[in-house]
């Protein structure tokens, strides 16, 4: 299973910021990423390790709000280089904590 944990807390716009750089980062060093959220990532990664080969989890929090937001924002952001098809929608799972990740080839 190829899961890295870098999951980060804290308030939604400092955190924005710093989640944009370090997607750039991983995005320049990969042939295409996926922007997402779940509340199981490990369940989430059996999911998507058919088409990628690493699921990085940036971002934990208690607020399902919160993190469909950050998701929407992010795909928004990336939208002209992610894999991402929609700009967010599915809930992430009952019942928090819940994790904003990427995948990437």
């Amino acid at each position: 299973m190829a899961i890295r944990r870098r999951e980060r807390t804290g308030p939604y716009k400092k955190q924005l910021s710093k989640l944009k750089n370090r997607i750039r980062y991983s995005a320049a060093r990969c042939a295409g990423f996926y922007i997402g959220i779940t509340n199981d990532p490990e369940e989430r990664w059996l999911f998507h390790s058919q088409n990628y080969d690493e699921m990085i989890v940036l971002y934990k929090t208690r607020s399902e709000r919160l993190v469909t937001g950050m998701e929407r924002a992010l795909i928004d952001y990336f939208w002209d280089d992610c894999d991402n098809s929609n700009r967010g929608g599915a809930p992430p799972g009952e019942g928090p904590p819940y994790y904003l990740y990427i995948v990437r080839r």
